[in-house]
């Protein structure tokens, strides 16, 4: 997880995360209580008593965007997986819209942001300077 000031935020796409969690539902129903269970599923075949760091990363991903929580994929996890349409979008929408660097950045800038821009955006978002 990644953090700039006081906003933290997923290492990984929102697009890695719910391919994570559709696998997630497939192999293991949602559960993702079990930590030996989860790491196979998500590339890491090594179990091994301490999760290694990449494998934590991959799962502050998915809580960052609200895909899982409690040891279980959520109903938002599960809408963004197998809604379609509208309700898909609106799903995904809401992933995205609980990392609130992404959000703030969104509200800020709703036409977006050159290349250029991005560094002083964040600047004046975090309050951090690079």
């Amino acid at each position: 997880m990644g953090r700039i000031g006081r906003m933290r935020f997923p290492d990984h796409s929102l697009e890695e995360a719910i391919e994570w969690t559709e696998k997630l539902i497939k192999h293991l129903k949602g559960d993702v209580s079990d930590v030996r269970r989860v790491m196979p599923i998500l590339g890491h075949h090594k179990v091994t008593k301490r999760p290694p760091g990449p494998f934590q990363a991959k799962m502050a991903s998915l809580r960052l965007y609200g895909l899982i929580e409690g040891g279980r994929v959520t109903e938002l996890g599960e809408r963004a997986v197998y809604a379609e349409g509208r309700e898909k979008y609106e799903a995904l929408c809401e992933c995205f819209y609980r990392v609130t660097l992404f959000k703030e950045l969104d509200e800020r800038y709703p036409e977006g942001i050159s290349d250029e821009e991005f560094a002083k955006a964040l600047v004046a978002i975090t309050g951090c300077s690079y």
